[in-house]
């Protein structure tokens, strides 16, 4: 008789520091919407890329270095510490964790923003994964 496995899972939440919004939003005025728009594409771009670099760990932790920069600069805490979670699989050379890291980084970019994205002051959290 087959069985089947069924993974249940609570979407993550993409974690923002609201001090840093602020800070672009004073910064930008009225143009702060597409600084963020323009960064959230660039972040979404990384983490494909960084997804088919998997089995290549040079380009993937170039690509996670490019993703902890560009999420540092709009505050998406969660997404950072995801990209910092591969990086420091990697240079322990874990296979295992930097995977579920990197496993990590691409369920929050298929978050809905709707449904998922929060905004907290920047305290960093216990854990990267």
């Amino acid at each position: 008789m087959p069985q089947t496995l069924l993974a249940l899972m609570t979407p993550e939440r993409v974690v923002f520091d609201h001090i840093k919004l602020a800070s672009i939003c004073d910064a930008h005025g009225h143009r702060a919407e597409a600084r963020l728009a323009t960064f959230l594409t660039d972040i979404e771009a990384k983490i494909d890329q960084a997804r088919h670099l998997s089995a290549e760990p040079g380009g993937l932790r170039r690509t996670c270095e490019d993703i902890v920069k560009l999420a540092d600069n709009i505050g998406m805490l969660s997404v950072e510490y995801a990209a910092r979670g591969v990086l420091d699989g990697l240079a322990a050379g874990d296979a295992h964790a930097t995977a579920a890291c990197l496993h990590r980084l691409v369920r929050l970019s298929k978050s809905s923003p709707a449904d998922a994205w929060s905004l907290q002051e920047g305290a960093l959290p216990d854990t990267v994964a």
